[in-house]
């Protein structure tokens, strides 16, 4: 008996850490409507249509993350203060979450 409760013991304390390491599932999919997926250039299209509005106008972001495959990643680059090139990766959704301020709060045209 003794053995049997040390061996459900060491067999939770082993798999407690395998189960911390599961990364989270991938956000839902969004369904894109067809149109905005037809050719690539109707893909940069619908993006550069959600991206841009005059100022306070709400973005269509659920039109934004239907352009994605679940597990995409975005790459902006740029400079640095040293002047070096710099590569970021964020999700679609880290994307919405720094640039929807400007977005709405200046209006953006692309």
């Amino acid at each position: 008996m003794r053995l049997s409760i040390l061996a459900a013991a060491v067999t939770l304390a082993c798999a407690a850490p395998v189960a911390a390491q599961t990364p989270p599932p991938p956000p839902p999919v969004s369904t894109a409507a067809p149109a905005d997926v037809a050719t690539p250039e109707t893909i940069v299209a619908a993006l550069y249509a959600v991206i841009s509005g005059d100022r306070g106008v709400a973005r269509d972001w659920d039109r934004f993350r239907s352009l994605f495959h679940p597990t995409a990643r975005l790459m902006p680059s740029g400079l640095n203060a040293q002047g070096a090139g710099v590569v970021r990766s964020i999700t679609p959704d880290e994307y919405i979450t720094r640039s929807e301020p400007f977005l709405v709060g200046e209006g953006f045209h692309e």
